[in-house]
């Protein structure tokens, strides 16, 4: 019999991993979180990164540039696109607020559970 694919051995263990990476951001009531937030938060980054073992053990892990390459410079949102895709779909937008008197410019990244009907 051959051997199964990670996504059918680890089922229960992939869905506890996406659902603990989603609890760590911090989301708004829209299932939103502004990217400037989280590359400022270096105990998020590091939270995300801890799960890195996890994610080599529970996931195939050739797509992710977070994990497979040290080139990346912020391999948190890698990981969290790459990761949380499998259960949400992710909407990426443009925005801007003040900080300290200051206009800030980054992305908002926002969360909506995938349609399973089939």
């Amino acid at each position: 019999m051959p051997d199964l694919k990670k996504s059918e051995k680890f089922q229960k263990e992939r869905e506890e991993l996406i659902n603990k990476l989603f609890n760590l951001l911090p989301l708004d009531e829209e299932h939103s979180f502004i990217l400037y937030k989280v590359n400022n938060d270096t105990d998020l980054q590091k939270k995300i990164l801890e799960l890195v073992p996890d994610i080599k053990k529970y996931f195939g892990t050739y797509g992710i540039y977070g994990i497979n390459s040290n080139k990346s410079k912020k391999p948190w949102i890698c990981i969290i696109r790459s990761i949380l895709k499998r259960k949400y779909d992710i909407f990426i937008t443009e925005c801007s607020f003040k900080n300290d008197n200051k206009t800030i410019r980054s992305r908002k990244y926002t969360f909506k559970i995938k349609n399973t009907k089939s």
